[in-house]
């Protein structure tokens, strides 16, 4: 635009006296006939000459001489002079066509009408030569400029190849406003006091970006359409985004990303829900923080869920791995540590009716050993590689006071059982493999401590203390005492006892009150058949 309105300058005012021959011939006619129809207004020293273009012209020699008026006037120049004898209208032909100059009582050439190469092509000058708008055609339209006091453009209105377009400029010629057609749509632009763009708004086939930018010319904040909504975007003073705000299907998401566009946190929508999340720029580290529920990742995973249907849950994970989890559920809290290969090694908490658990496991996963707190007391097991309890001490049931220890079997019977009865005193088991066999002790059997051996269930050997002394008892297959010695119930001696198999006495052995030992033969029925030491 402004190509072409700089072309032309106001010009000075033409001398008439200057014209070449055959002009001034031809005016010298045209002049004649106009005095001599105008001679009342000479003679009043009226002096002016009225002249007009084409039929104007023609119109004045008609009304003056209607019977010389000429049909066509012909001229490359004309000049319409004023009372003072100056050019106020000069039509003039120019290698390109025709033009027309206006000058003003000031003598100030300010309109001139032209033609250019793609057409016509209007300009208006101030009373001081400087442009003030103009009108012309253009290669691909036309163009329209109005000029400000300094003779600079301040507004153009153009048609290009793309479509029209709106430019507004400053005192100092800076564009600030530009409203274009781009082909794919419209552009708007805010200039700057340099002359920058600062803002600029364009139409894309997704929708419309709308960019604000800095002193240097990049981009500060842009926002965008896309598919799944508005994007605002945030740049750093070397144009790279590195924040965003953006609208999805399922909601919105507001993520702050590093130069390289890696994200280090964002505010999202998950699931009707809103969630953070922030990473470091290598997404080694990141924090998910979601309505209930928190993640954060580095050379681990540590996982804060209040979602979990029985409570709460905290959850710390190597390579994907869960090693150490915490839970709150609705019977107590509990503690579960794992191995690299997922098995719950270690874990700890309260059972169903509220005790006290704490088992830890072999590298197959099987229980090695458990503690737990139950009615009776503290419970302690230990196990074989199979899983099968083999060492057990704890309170006694029925809440009794006391303890026992029980080892056990590959069978889980009681191998060696070692408890406190509900009397208080001690009792050892020792049993045989198939549980029907071997022997016990008892801290007290009623009136002292009893140790008693078994066979296939049948105690066969009885060896126990009282008040009065010490006793022996061994018994035949059948349960029945054979064998019986121990301490004389007058407390003078020993006393020995021998029973047949069907119970009855058959030998006795003692100390008579003097302090003589005395053996009494008996046959079976019980009578004595022979006393050996008695005084009798």
């Amino acid at each position: 635009m402004d190509r072409h309105l700089h072309e032309f300058s106001a010009g000075s005012r033409p001398n008439p006296s200057r014209c070449d021959g055959a002009v001034a011939d031809r005016l010298a006619v045209l002049e004649a006939r106009v005095l001599a129809a105008e001679s009342a207004a000479r003679r009043a020293k009226r002096g002016t000459l009225l002249l007009a273009l084409g039929f104007a012209g023609a119109g004045v020699l008609a009304a003056a001489a209607p019977q010389n008026t000429p049909e066509v006037v012909r001229t490359q120049r004309l000049e319409i002079i004023d009372g003072n004898g100056r050019v106020a209208v000069l039509a003039s032909a120019t290698d390109a066509g025709g033009r027309l100059d206006l000058w003003s009582e000031a003598g100030a050439n300010v309109f001139r009408a032209s033609v250019n190469e793609f057409g016509g092509d209007v300009a208006v000058w101030d009373g001081n030569g400087r442009s003030a708008a103009g009108l012309f055609a253009s290669a691909h339209g036309g163009e329209v400029g109005v000029y400000g006091d300094g003779g600079a453009a301040q507004a153009a209105m153009a048609s290009g190849i793309n479509g029209g377009g709106i430019v507004t400029r400053d005192a100092q010629g800076h564009p600030t406003f530009a409203a274009t057609s781009t082909g794919a749509g419209g552009r708007v632009a805010l200039g700057g006091p340099n002359g920058a763009d600062a803002l600029v708004a364009t139409a894309h086939d997704g929708g419309a970006r709308l960019a604000v930018l800095n002193s240097a010319g990049g981009t500060a904040v842009a926002l965008d359409s896309g598919v799944n909504g508005g994007v605002v975007a945030a740049h750093n003073l070397d144009g790279a985004p590195v924040a965003f705000v953006e609208g999805a299907a399922d909601g919105g998401t507001i993520r702050i990303a590093d130069p390289a566009r890696h994200t280090l946190a964002s505010l999202r929508t998950e699931a009707g829900a809103g969630a953070i999340v922030t990473a470091s720029a290598d997404d080694d580290r990141i924090t998910n923080i979601a309505p209930g529920r928190v993640e954060m990742r580095g050379t681990g995973t540590i996982t804060l869920n209040a979602l979990e249907t029985d409570g709460p849950t905290v959850a710390l994970a190597l390579q994907e791995v869960p090693m150490i989890a915490f839970a709150a559920t609705s019977h107590g809290g509990a503690t579960i540590v794992r191995s690299a290969q997922g098995i719950d090694a270690v874990s700890m908490g309260a059972d169903a009716v509220g005790a006290g658990v704490f088992r830890v496991a072999s590298a197959t996963g099987r229980p090695a050993f458990t503690v737990a707190s139950g009615p009776d007391g503290g419970v302690v097991q230990s196990y074989a590689p199979t899983g099968v309890p083999v060492v057990g001490f704890g309170g006694l049931p029925g809440g009794f006071p006391g303890g026992y220890l029980s080892v056990l079997g590959p069978d889980a019977a009681a191998a060696i059982d070692l408890r406190a009865d509900e009397r208080g005193s001690g009792r050892l088991r020792v049993n045989d493999a198939r549980g029907s066999g071997g022997f016990a002790v008892d801290g007290d059997a009623g009136k002292g401590p009893a140790l008693a051996m078994t066979a296939d269930g049948t105690v066969l050997v009885a060896l126990a203390a009282g008040p009065a002394g010490g006793l022996l008892n061994l018994m035949s297959p059948s349960g029945r005492a054979v064998v019986a010695a121990g301490s004389a119930v007058d407390g003078n001696g020993g006393a020995v006892s021998i029973r047949n198999g069907a119970g009855s006495e058959i030998v006795q052995a003692g100390v008579d009150p003097d302090g003589a030992g005395v053996v009494s033969v008996l046959d079976a029925a019980g009578e004595k058949r022979q006393a050996f030491g008695s005084s009798d």
